[in-house]
């Protein structure tokens, strides 16, 4: 009987050895990822990246699974001739300008959130004024006005 009993505990022992030592560590194996684990045999998708999936900002990064922190190049630019200009500044405030004119742009980094605003106003009696935001050197928001006077007004968030 003591036999039989050893011999039982001995085969679930062998059983349980062998349940254990054939499981694989479980990790992230995507290289690419921040949490990557090179010890790791087997992926068990907990893979993540932190950056920005924003394909027009500066710090773009593929594979981005949790998107923060982007940051864009920014442009101002009009077509006038003589115009007084408002607009958002590189440090969120306003500034105001006189008697501008195509010559003029302004440039600067924005970041995930940032307001854009460019407004400006024709100091004329005839003619056309064209505002642009231009955002990783692709036209974000443009706005085009033609009178005496008039205003055009182009923003958006980042």
């Amino acid at each position: 009987m003591k036999k039989k009993n050893f011999s039982i505990v001995i085969l679930m022992l062998m059983g349980v050895l062998a349940f254990t030592g054939c499981s694989k560590k479980e990790g992230c194996t995507e290289s690419w990822a921040d949490n990557y684990d090179p010890t790791a045999e087997e992926n068990d998708f907990s893979c993540y990246k932190i950056g920005c999936w924003d394909s027009k900002a500066n710090n773009y990064e593929a594979n981005v699974t949790d998107n923060c922190c982007c940051t864009y190049s920014v442009k101002y630019t009009l077509s006038c001739s003589s115009c007084d200009i408002t607009y958002e500044n590189s440090s969120g405030g306003t500034s105001q300008e006189s008697n501008v004119n195509s010559t003029w742009s302004y440039s600067f980094t924005g970041y995930d959130g940032d307001f854009v605003y460019l407004s400006a106003q024709n100091n004329n009696n005839s003619g056309s004024i064209t505002v642009n935001i231009l955002v990783g050197g692709s036209v974000y928001k443009t706005s085009t006005s033609s009178g005496a006077y008039v205003i055009a007004t182009a923003s958006g968030s980042l």
